[in-house]
Order: structure tokens, then sequence, then C-alpha cells
């Protein structure tokens, strides 16, 4: 990966190293902007949390994303 930001590099290699992330998962947290949402929040604790562990599902209401309404067809009984 080439990041051209020295700090933000440094600070990949080291969580890389720290959190013993894979490839595969060092892309995800440079993609989902992991250094950039931690120099913008005030919670860095956690955002962390949430970068290690994703999100925490306490509740059925947190896994639906979208609402969907689903009307079906009433089809008459034939006789």
């Amino acid at each position: 990966m080439r990041i051209t930001n020295i700090e933000e590099r440094h600070f990949y290699e080291i969580e890389s190293v720290k959190n013993d992330w894979s490839l595969s998962e060092l892309k995800r947290q440079y993609d989902s902007s992991l250094y950039e949402r931690l120099a913008l929040t005030k919670n860095i604790n956690e955002v962390m949390l949430l970068s290690q562990k994703g999100q925490i599902i306490e509740k059925p209401a947190y896994a639906i994303k979208d609402l969907y309404l689903l009307e079906l067809p009433v089809y008459p009984e034939i006789e």
C-alpha cells in the first residue's frame, strides 16, 4: 500500500503490528479511513472499538437497516 502522509503511514504500520492485521484487514481499515476518523473524533476509544469489533448488535432492531413493507397479491379462492 502506498500512503503518502508519513504520519498516517506510521499509524497504520503500528496498528497493523499491534493488532496483528492481515493485509485484507489493513486494506479494510484504510478504506474505511480509520486514521481520518480518529483524527476528527473526540472519543477515540469508541472508534477504535468499532474498528476492531465492528458494529455490536445489542438489540434485534439494530440488525435491520432498511424497513420494507411487502404487499403480496391476494387471489380469490377458486371454487
